[in-house]
């Protein structure tokens, strides 16, 4: 569709019109157009006095500028012949502090990047993480850069369980499995399911946590099922006891049969789900007088 290819075509134009913010940079002139399309990549060159430590690119996407080598310029100091002793102190200070912390050794943190011969960590520079291992996930920013401050612009990452988290469950719903205080399950994690005696299990009755943090199954939930009213009157015959005004699920009530009656099914009825289910059948018996002693 024509209109359709226009139309994204000056969307991504229209995302792309303004270029990134980079100061003391411009865009170097072999990657400067009047319009960008999706997939445009431009660079940039530092000012005059500037220097960066890195080539700093970005590319046209169709919702902005995504960097692809995000870096900045800063002040260049080419020469220490016009400093008085007591200004290369100054200046060897600020050499010195311009330097980010090297990354703390974590079991299971790979980080790639860093200088050769345990050089120091000057401004600019990236490190990348991730995490070794099955199970296992980056708790924070995978690419980090030094600032001009001797300062990683974001803390450095943490690798932890992939885990599955526990949501709201049916009241009436059982578990067995969750450890205590604690609604995060680890790779591996099995929960299992009943519900109360009035209800009935709809879904799996155990569930794993898989190592891509979900469920293998959705969490099972209990049916509804209604309460009953009394007990229905039966010909001939009587409740055992007297009767209430509701009953539960499953819950039953005992028949008697009246007098010269005899009981050929029964005695029970019992409440399914809002009904009173049960057959109960009293007989007179021959010969019998109900009306005497």
């Amino acid at each position: 569709n024509c209109t359709l290819l226009a139309l994204l075509l000056l969307v991504v134009m229209m995302a792309c019109s303004t270029l990134p913010d980079v100061p003391h940079a411009q865009v170097t002139q072999e990657t400067r157009k009047s319009q960008y399309q999706a997939g445009d990549m431009i660079h940039f060159d530092c000012e005059s006095g500037y220097t960066s430590a890195l080539t700093i690119k970005y590319v046209c996407t169709t919702e902005a500028w995504q960097p692809l080598q995000k870096g900045s310029c800063y002040r260049e100091f080419k020469s220490f012949l016009f400093f008085s002793h007591s200004h290369v102190n100054d200046y060897s200070s600020i050499i010195s502090s311009s330097r980010c912390d090297p990354p703390p050794t974590v079991q299971g943190l790979t980080v790639k990047g860093l200088p050769e011969n345990c050089l120091p960590i000057r401004p600019n520079h990236i490190l990348t993480f991730s995490c070794d291992g099955p199970g296992k996930y980056l708790n924070g920013v995978s690419v980090l850069i030094c600032g001009q401050d001797g300062q990683w612009n974001n803390p450095f990452p943490t690798c932890i369980d992939r885990s599955c988290k526990v949501g709201v469950m049916h009241p009436h719903l059982y578990v067995a499995g969750l450890p205590p205080s604690n609604e995060i399950m680890a790779t591996g994690h099995k929960l299992r399911f009943l519900c109360s005696n009035t209800h009935e299990l709809i879904g799996s009755t155990e569930i794993e946590c898989l190592e891509n943090g979900q469920w293998n199954s959705s969490f099972p939930t209990c049916s509804v099922e209604r309460s009953c009213g009394r007990p229905p009157p039966v010909s001939d015959g009587d409740t055992k006891t007297s009767t209430k005004q509701q009953y539960q699920h499953n819950e039953r009530v005992e028949y008697i049969c009246q007098k010269c009656h005899i009981m050929v099914t029964g005695p029970f009825k019992t409440c399914v789900d809002g009904e009173w289910i049960g057959e109960i059948r009293c007989l007179l018996l021959i010969g019998c007088s109900i009306w005497s002693d």
